[in-house]
């Protein structure tokens, strides 16, 4: 394998690795975070752009014609490219940071403040004074008792609300072990498992379909167990996060990370261990 085909495959490796925990991370961190976090992103980015761009044949080029300039002074040579490669790191972050500072600026003349409601007085009538009748005596006729009604609580069903979630969240398990998540490499594979998980670009399309059968056979199914937990008043807020997140998903091609779906079995479990057992 020649070098320009051992770097183009480490490059699909990083591409597959960074997007395979950008993608289970992200939820994790708040609006603030993400938006330092890009900043320094795209510094790397364009950092490492630059270096690509020096290292191509193009670049060599030039590199080579501007070191003969120096000939007399090699050492001069390691001192400008290192502070011409500062000097674009600094260039690239005053740009980043500035298109950040307009991203954020509010747009002129759209005020978020609602605009107070004018409360509208109701005239108060005068009170008219009672006149008082003399009421006439009659006598009292037996009135038959009447049944006093039955008024019916109908209560959320819990039923078998607890192990229905258990094994939920086993079967979403069940898909990703015999797929082979979580086997190690050098343990042999147990029974009942299809293959090894891939590793490299492979595990992409791994990915895809285990996030496509989670989509088309269990999620419609979590986010209605969610719903009957719900109705009892019990509620997990990262599995609404991951369920908010992908709710979407189903109808779209966005894939659901194998960390997530594991993440969104776990919860079930917490979900059912508050469910007081009979």
């Amino acid at each position: 394998m020649s070098d320009s085909e051992k770097h183009s495959t480490l490059r699909l490796v990083v591409a597959a690795l960074v997007s395979l925990l950008t993608s289970g991370t992200i939820a994790l961190f708040t609006r603030s975070s993400l938006l330092q976090a890009t900043r320094w992103g795209w510094l790397l980015f364009f950092l490492y752009l630059t270096r690509e761009v020096i290292y191509s044949e193009s670049g060599k080029k030039y590199a080579l014609k501007f070191r003969r300039l120096y000939g007399v002074i090699p050492a001069m040579s390691y001192i400008l490219v290192p502070l011409l490669f500062a000097c674009l790191g600094l260039i690239y972050w005053i740009g980043i940071n500035r298109i950040y500072s307009i991203a954020d600026t509010d747009i002129p003349g759209l005020s978020t403040t609602p605009t107070p409601i004018a409360k509208l007085e109701t005239p108060t009538a005068t009170p008219t004074p009672a006149v008082t009748k003399p009421t006439p005596k009659l006598m009292p006729s037996p009135i038959p008792p009447r049944p006093t009604p039955t008024i019916a609580i109908q209560l959320p069903a819990v039923g078998n609300l607890k192990q229905r979630a258990i094994n939920l969240s086993n079967e979403i398990m069940v898909d990703l072990h015999r797929h082979g998540w979580g086997i190690p490499a050098y343990e042999p594979l147990p029974p009942g498992v299809i293959a090894r998980m891939p590793h490299g670009p492979e595990v992409m399309q791994w990915s895809a379909g285990r996030s496509s059968y989670f989509k088309s056979r269990l999620l419609k199914r979590v986010i209605n167990m969610r719903d009957e937990f719900a109705q009892l008043h019990l509620q997990d807020e990262e599995l609404n996060m991951y369920l908010d997140m992908y709710l979407d998903a189903s109808r779209t091609d966005t894939d659901i990370t194998p960390m997530a779906i594991a993440s969104i079995s776990e919860r079930l479990k917490a979900l059912a261990a508050q469910v007081k057992s009979e």
